[in-house]
C-alpha cells in the first residue's frame, strides 16, 4: 500500500515618475521577462516494496493476502503448479490469522509436511493468543514438472507478521522476504497440491522491480 498549500499573490502597482508631452506617443510598456517555468520536483523513486512492520508497532489492518506476482514460466502445467502453491499461501495466511486450522481445507491444497508446518504453526499462535496478519505476494522463477511431481523456485516478498490480541506486532526482525524451494505433488490430472516447503531470509526479491 498532499495538498499543495494556497499561496495568495499581491498584485504591485507601479507609479512612473514625470510628465509627458501631450503629443508624444506614449512609448510601449515594458514587457515582463518571461519566468522560467516552474522545474518540477524530482520524479518519486519506484516505491519500495512493503516490509514487515516493526517490532513493538500496532497493526491497524487485520487481514491477510497471498497473491501472484512476477511469474517467468509460461507453460500451463507449470503455471498450474503455481497456482496450486498461491492457493496453498492463502489458505496458510487465514489460518494463521485465526490461530486456527481448518483441516478439511488443509487438505484440499496440501499434504505432508506442508500440512504438519501449518497446523504447528497455528497451535504455537493458539497458545500464546497471537495470530498473523500481513500479505505475501508469491514470485516464480522457475518450476520443473516430472510426471506427479514439481518443484518451484521461489521469492515471496513479505509483509506478513505476528501480532497479538491488540495488534501489537510479537515477531523480532520478520524477514522481508523468503527464498524457497517448494514440493508438489498432482493427486488428480487438474489439481496439484503442496507437499513441502523449505525457505530461506533474505532481505528483497531479486524478481521484485520496484
Amino acid at each position: 500500500m498532499t495538498r499543495a498549500p494556497v499561496v495568495a499573490l499581491a498584485a504591485l502597482l507601479l507609479t512612473l515618475a514625470g510628465c509627458t508631452d501631450a503629443t508624444e506617443t506614449p512609448a510601449a510598456p515594458e514587457s515582463t521577462p518571461a519566468q522560467p517555468a516552474p522545474t518540477s520536483a524530482a520524479e518519486p523513486s519506484p516505491s519500495e516494496p512493503p516490509s514487515p512492520p516493526a517490532f513493538g508497532t500496532v497493526v491497524a489492518e487485520d487481514d491477510v493476502n497471498a497473491s501472484e506476482g512476477e511469474v517467468t514460466v509460461s507453460d500451463p502445467s507449470q503455471l498450474a503448479v503455481v497456482d496450486a502453491f498461491v492457493r496453498y499461501t492463502q489458505v496458510r495466511l487465514e489460518m494463521l490469522n485465526r490461530a486456527e486450522v481448518d483441516q478439511a481445507a488443509l487438505d484440499e491444497v496440501a499434504t505432508g509436511e506442508a500440512v504438519t508446518q501449518v497446523t504447528s504453526y497455528a497451535d504455537r499462535l493458539a497458545r500464546r493468543g497471537e495470530h498473523v496478519v500481513g500479505s505475501i505476494v508469491v514470485n516464480v522463477n522457475r518450476v520443473e514438472v516430472e510426471g506427479t511431481t514439481a518443484t518451484i523456485d521461489t521469492c515471496m516478498q513479505n509483509s506478513s507478521v505476528d501480532v497479538d490480541g491488540s495488534g501489537q506486532v510479537v515477531e523480532k526482525k520478520a524477514p522481508a522476504a523468503y527464498l524457497g524451494r517448494v514440493d508438489a505433488l498432482q493427486v488428480s490430472s487438474d489439481t496439484w497440491v503442496i507437499a513441502d516447503i523449505t525457505v530461506d531470509f533474505a532481505e528483497q526479491c531479486p524478481l521484485v522491480v520496484g
